[in-house]
């Protein structure tokens, strides 16, 4: 899964990246502009879980963006005692580790364009997976499932610079479709917050 998601991730970023040499090349191009965007994102789910990622957007016109994201998970964490593996030689028990990851489109409304602070407003919606992992992190092809992620979020966006901004902000992240043994979908529900840094043309 984290493959899949960096290749999105490059993919998103090399589309940004022509647009915006369109934009500055062409007099026939649609003046479309477009960003990069890393994040950093906590949330509340089954527990405080910390994620890293990446964002490649468009805009369509200067308030509406259109583009893509991935995410994955910083670290693993340890799960329930109801998942165990039991190591063959000392014969002692290790709890399994879970590992979460997802990908898909972002659409998003950016309020008052040409102010250096301003509100914006997205709608993330895709798709990922939930894995479980042994003490050496070989996934478990038994525990393993996928599901559908959407996620909403709204942010206080500031440009200092004509490339660059930073955005702060909170999300509600909500999964569907998830069919794996003790768990359900409400586990993987919740809200945190995130920090991102755009580089592009605005």
């Amino acid at each position: 899964m984290k493959q899949i998601i960096f290749f999105s991730i490059l993919i998103l970023m090399s589309t940004s990246v022509f647009s915006q040499e369109e934009n500055s090349d062409s007099d026939d191009s649609l003046g479309l502009s477009g960003y990069l965007s890393p994040f950093f994102e906590t949330t509340s789910m089954v527990k405080q879980s910390n994620y890293f990622g990446g964002v490649g957007g468009i805009f369509v016109t200067p308030n509406i963006i259109v583009g893509g994201f991935g995410k994955a998970m910083l670290t693993y964490f340890k799960v329930d005692s109801a998942y165990f593996e039991r190591d063959k030689v000392t014969n002692k028990e290790y709890n399994l580790e879970l590992d979460f990851g997802g990908g898909g489109l972002v659409f998003g409304y950016r309020f008052m364009a040409t102010k250096k602070i301003r509100p914006i407003i997205m709608l993330w919606a895709g798709g990922g997976s939930i894995s479980l992992s042994d003490k050496t992190r070989n996934r478990i092809k038994e525990l393993y499932d996928d599901f559908f992620l959407f996620n909403g979020t709204v942010e206080i966006d500031y440009q200092p610079l004509k490339f660059l901004s930073i955005g702060i902000g909170a999300h509600y992240q909500m999964v569907s479709g998830l069919k794996l043994y003790g768990y359900s979908n409400n586990d993987f529900n919740g809200g945190g917050l995130f920090v991102n840094v755009k580089l592009g043309s605005f």
